[in-house]
């Protein structure tokens, strides 16, 4: 696996966009004339637009594939104009025609718009007429239809256009009937490298393209008798560009300041202020951006809060009044180029031997050149090969190769290129010391990685043995970045599993350990930082739940909150549990520096949980989390196990996979009877999909094949948490296929979800529920984001082809972000707010998919159903406290219930009265207040 990309020495921006020379408008002279070059540009020049290709057809006594000329009578474009065969011949004769014109400035740049004016006769069925922008001479992008004079097209029979571009096919382009010579334009808007944004009359859409777009076709493929294509006024709008970006770690390091500013030009479009949007580690900052020139086509923006020692990532959005949009990714740092830093390939050699303050150079005996480490006392790289990269240490068994780095100023000024440690495999190890300056720090490490997903190094102290095969050594934190390549380097901070920033006190010689972590596959190292770490915020540790599985079954949520170097008061600790602050149920024990704090939570429920601890000294610290605190006690309902045979179902069924059938398994034919497939229309309305899998509920009579007799249920195996219920189980001799002792232990079984759940079709789910009120849970999985995916009670006609269903709530997820990413989807009423579903007995629910793709865009895995006695967002708790002559009393809340604040001056009173008017609940702490009256008062909240 190459973790070294050799390049050549020097930068190259990834933010910066050249600003193309392309703003042309061409347009036909009022009566065009048989040549391509009868036409004007936007300061009426003549010039030549169009080159014309054609190949004839069957001449029949005449022509085929003509030019350019004036339009037919009846049509009503002025401008060029092609056809492939005169009236009078058979349809089909007519060859081709094209009139293709390259941009004189070049490939097309992000923001800018092309467009064209257009208009056709009939075409014959199976032929097509059109435009296409072009890849050199290859089609990216077209646009057109399938003829059939004209109520006959293909794929759209007589009322639709198609598309073609790098991730689509004939795609329709939207609801568009076929246009028999009327005039539409078509418009072309570059949004991104490879992303583009189309118009055609009333039809939009969206695709992605191979690049560089570098010219226009209009096409007439042998489209028949009489057909003609006219078409005028190419227009290229202006392009739109983002310039000046500053700081820039593309050119250069080390940018000690708190000023980020860029320009933007669009000539002949006003860039308003409206129009720009910044984004700076995951946080908008365009309310605090300086904007001059604002409503002109060129602007200046600043913004003058960044912190010192960070750092940044984000984007620039930018549009113009024509509708170009122009984004930048940025990235820079604010490190001051005073840092102590040590490179990756300067560790210890002979055995423990290191230089204090070595320069860059090859023939001075204070540098690392050529020397060379010893295996388990400085290095460790077992994956040590020859064919790999061994610069500037060239017998030394590590791998140097040149780093695709922004040039810093020691290694211009000693005119030697800047190195990189690769081929760093999992394992791996390097040792670094040197007499660091004493302080506490921050510590930084330049790192890269080109595998995708999360990669990760871990930093270790050698406390004894330094220098000796026998090294003991006191872990200190870890660096986990995202890769982005292996050559695009990113300053990664040291932090715990948590990811608090750590402080590291120093004093003297030290000896650092760089260990190549088990994410990633490895990585690529320039160098390490140290960064005065007295500005370092509060940790926050400890969490639980933390999140990283389901079912973490608990009544309270825990953490601690510490800092090194000041106090942190209590009220400066703040949770908002699923939006709503719940700071004032928090409980703490400990000292100010270091608390332990407890939130009391429901014993189920789903949450996202924010908490932020500022210290002392303003410096603040928030971490976020998701977690749940469901039961696998509780009722589930499998999505895979729908109802069969006409309305049948199981109860407590047992999951036996691919093992063998029982008869309370709904594997494969439920019961074990090949008579169980289910019933359309019955049971099911799902459909066949390519490519679609049938491993859990399959054929009624080939197990894992389809047919027409199938139960078109898709299913696959799952990537979800593994529950307790398919752990040993399904293996053994006899039913319940469970572990019985002094038998043989089952294996564990596969789990399955259904998929390929087309929009607006459903599955029945049956059972006996015990009776009570329930919240209810989907574990889902979308490829998009999706909407309205239903749950209904069936209310008559169950296990019948008649059924008549109450809707109880619908699953969305604006998260949704992969097929097999899973997340708990509450059910909620059209407000939004989750409903409570009322259950007893034997009910049929139905789950209808949601609006989507043709091939679905919900996975489902199960259902979990929480009785509302244990569930709900919050633990109700009353909280009074009195400040002066006012009492205040605080009580969490929910939305859908009103809550009402009673007060008596006994707890045993038989009459309480009411304090002020009801509160509506809406998630968040409320606070209701009373006069001190000098008379004992008790209070007490009743919620409806």
């Amino acid at each position: 696996m190459k973790r070294i990309a050799l390049i050549l020495i020097g930068v190259i921006s990834l933010v910066r966009l050249a600003t193309a020379s392309n703003t042309i408008s061409y347009t036909a002279t009022a009566a065009p004339g048989a040549l391509p070059s009868d036409g004007v540009d936007q300061n009426n020049n003549a010039v030549s637009v169009w080159t014309l290709g054609q190949e004839a057809g069957v001449t029949n006594g005449g022509i085929s594939g003509d030019y350019f000329g004036t339009a037919f009578s009846g049509e009503t474009l002025s401008g060029w104009q092609i056809w492939t065969s005169p009236s009078g011949l058979p349809a089909g004769d007519g060859g081709w025609i094209q009139a293709t014109n390259t941009f004189p400035g070049g490939a097309l740049t992000v923001g800018q718009t092309i467009s064209i004016n257009f208009e056709m006769r009939a075409a014959d069925a199976g032929r097509d007429v059109g435009v296409s922008l072009l890849n050199s001479s290859t089609n990216a992008i077209t646009f057109g239809i399938y003829g059939g004079e004209p109520n006959a097209g293909f794929p759209y029979p007589g009322n639709g256009y198609f598309y073609n571009d790098a991730g689509s096919t004939d795609v329709s382009a939207g609801g568009m009937s076929y246009q028999y010579q009327s005039e539409f334009n078509i418009s072309f808007s570059i949004t991104g490298p490879n992303t583009y944004t189309a118009v055609a009359g009333s039809d939009k859409w969206s695709g992605t393209f191979v690049g560089p777009l570098v010219g226009i076709e209009v096409f007439n493929d042998g489209a028949g008798n009489g057909s003609d294509v006219a078409f005028n006024n190419l227009t290229i709008a202006p392009s739109l560009s983002i310039n000046n970006i500053f700081p820039n770690d593309s050119t250069a390091l080390f940018n000690a300041t708190n000023t980020f500013s860029f320009t933007a030009a669009s000539a002949g479009y006003a860039i308003n202020a409206s129009g720009i949007q910044v984004t700076l580690n995951g946080t908008n900052i365009t309310s605090g951006l300086k904007i001059t020139g604002a409503g002109t086509d060129n602007i200046s923006v600043s913004y003058t809060n960044l912190q010192l020692n960070q750092s940044y990532a984000g984007q620039i959005t930018v549009s113009n009044t024509g509708g170009a949009v122009v984004t930048s990714a940025i990235q820079f740092d604010t490190f001051s180029t005073n840092y102590y830093t040590w490179e990756a390939e300067d560790f210890d050699f002979n055995g423990g031997q290191f230089i204090d303050n070595s320069v860059i150079s090859t023939n001075s005996i204070n540098s690392y050149y050529n020397t060379v480490g010893i295996s388990n006392i400085d290095e460790y790289v077992p994956n040590f090969a020859t064919n790999q990269p061994h610069l500037w240490r060239t017998n030394d068994e590590v791998s140097i190769a040149l780093a695709g780095e922004t040039p810093r100023a020691q290694f211009t000024a000693a005119g030697i290129p800047d190195y990189l440690v690769g081929y760093f495999n999992p394992g791996n190890w390097l040792n670094y010391t040197r007499t660091y300056p004493a302080g506490v720090y921050n510590v930084y490490g330049r790192l890269a990685n080109g595998n995708g997903g999360l990669a990760n190094a871990t930093l270790a102290q050698v406390i004894n043995g330094q220098g000796t095969t026998g090294q003991t050594l006191q872990q200190l934190g870890m660096f986990q970045f995202t890769a982005q390549g292996w050559n695009n380097f990113n300053f990664i901070p040291l932090t715990d599993s948590y990811g608090n920033l750590l402080a590291i006190k120093l004093n003297g010689q030290t000896t650092f350990r760089v260990t190549s972590g088990s994410l990633g596959g490895g990585i690529n190292m320039n160098f390490f930082m140290l960064v005065p770490g007295s500005n370092t915020p509060p940790a926050i540790v400890n969490i639980y739940p933390d999140g990283l599985q389901p079912f973490e079954n608990t009544n309270a949520l825990t953490f601690a909150v510490s800092s090194s170097f000041t106090t942190i008061n209590q009220t400066n600790v703040q949770v908002t549990l699923n939006g709503a602050n719940v700071s004032s149920q928090l409980a703490f024990s400990g000292s100010s520096t270091n608390w332990a704090v407890s939130l009391p939570l429901n014993s189920q429920g789903s949450y996202t949980v924010t908490i932020t601890a500022t210290d002392a000294l303003g410096h603040s610290n928030t971490h976020t989390e998701t977690f749940d605190t469901f039961s696998q006690n509780d009722l589930m309902v499998e999505a895979d196990e729908s109802d069969f045979n006409g309305g049948q179902w199981i109860d407590d069924s047992i999951q036996t996979a691919t093992t063998t059938a029982a008869a309370n398994s709904y594997y494969f034919y439920p019961g074990g009877d090949a008579n169980n497939t289910a019933e359309y229309g019955i049971d099911y309305t799902t459909t066949n999909v390519t490519g679609e899998t049938y491993l859990y509920r399959v054929d009624g009579n080939t197990p894992g094949t389809v047919s027409l007799t199938a139960d078109a249920i898709g299913t696959q195996v799952t990537s979800d948490f593994l529950r307790g219920k398919f752990i040993n189980e399904g293996s053994s001799a006899q039913p319940p296929f469970e572990n019985v002792p002094g038998e043989p232990v089952p294996t564990t079984n596969t789990d399955y979800n259904v998929g390929w759940w087309t929009p607006g079709t459903w599955l029945n789910y049956t059972r006996t529920f015990p009776t009570n009120s329930y919240y209810v849970y989907g574990r889902l999985a979308g490829g998009v984001p999706y909407t309205n995916t239903t749950v209904s009670l069936v209310t008559n006609g169950q296990g019948t082809l008649t059924q008549t269903t109450q809707l109880l709530g619908s699953f969305s997820d604006a998260s949704a972000n992969g097929f097999q990413s899973w997340h708990w989807i509450q059910l909620t009423g059209n407000n939004g707010q989750p409903v409570l579903v009322s259950l007893g007995g034997v009910e049929t629910l139905q789950v209808t998919a949601g609006p989507g793709a043709a091939t679905g865009n919900v996975n489902s895995h199960f259902y979990i159903f929480v009785p509302a006695t244990v569930s709900g967002s919050l633990a109700f708790s009353l909280s009074a406290s009195v400040n002066g002559s006012t009492v205040s009393i605080k009580f969490p809340t929910q939305s859908g219930h009103s809550y009402t604040v009673q007060y008596s001056t006994s707890l045993t009173s038989p009459n309480w009265q009411t304090l002020g008017s009801s509160i509506t609940g809406d998630g968040t702490v409320k606070t209701a207040t009373d006069s001190a009256s000098g008379t004992a008062r008790f209070y007490r909240v009743q919620a409806q």
